[in-house]
């Protein structure tokens, strides 16, 4: 978990996850180990007080290159590990994730490029956005509409390509 390792911003301790490599090692156990990059620790924002574990992606993208550090750190310390057997990129990845700044404006360059100008989605939508930066509440518009099927397997591609990609 990354807030038992990164306690303060770059300051890493691993003493309790070093403690259960050599015991496996010791036993000849073998890991399966969860990276959890979608769980920032504690100390970068208040939306990560009290959480350890994460299912869905932060939701600022300049968190990426804490996350890349993060990985970094763990992958370089344990991958010679004979008690190291699989990575787990993300415990329980769900991919339909709430609407934030990261997700939204991947959605609304992709929702360009697939549609090329904004009345062929509103048309597809039965919406009436003025521009790509204007699309936000997806899932309402989902859940408003019983044949609002363009909008609801748009997010659900979507949210499935920037899981993959994160």
């Amino acid at each position: 978990m990354w807030t038992h390792v990164e306690p303060r911003c770059n300051e890493w301790n691993f003493d309790v996850y070093d403690w259960m490599f050599e015991a496996c090692e010791k036993y000849h156990l073998r890991l399966q180990v969860t990276l959890n990059p979608n769980q920032p620790a504690y100390h970068y924002g208040k939306e990560f007080w009290g959480s350890i574990h994460s299912h869905a992606i932060f939701s600022d993208p300049k968190m990426k290159d804490a996350a890349a550090r993060y990985i970094k750190k763990v992958v370089e310390r344990y991958k010679n590990s004979p008690a190291m057997d699989y990575w787990w990129l993300m415990n329980e990845p769900y991919p339909m994730d709430g609407e934030n700044p990261f997700i939204l404006s991947g959605f609304r360059t992709e929702m360009k490029n697939k549609y090329g100008n904004i009345d062929a989605l509103n048309k597809l939508w039965n919406s009436s956005f003025r521009s790509f930066d204007e699309i936000k509440d997806v899932k309402d518009i989902i859940n408003s509409e019983w044949a609002a099927a363009m909008p609801y397997y748009d997010w659900t591609h979507y949210c499935n390509k920037h899981l993959t990609e994160f």
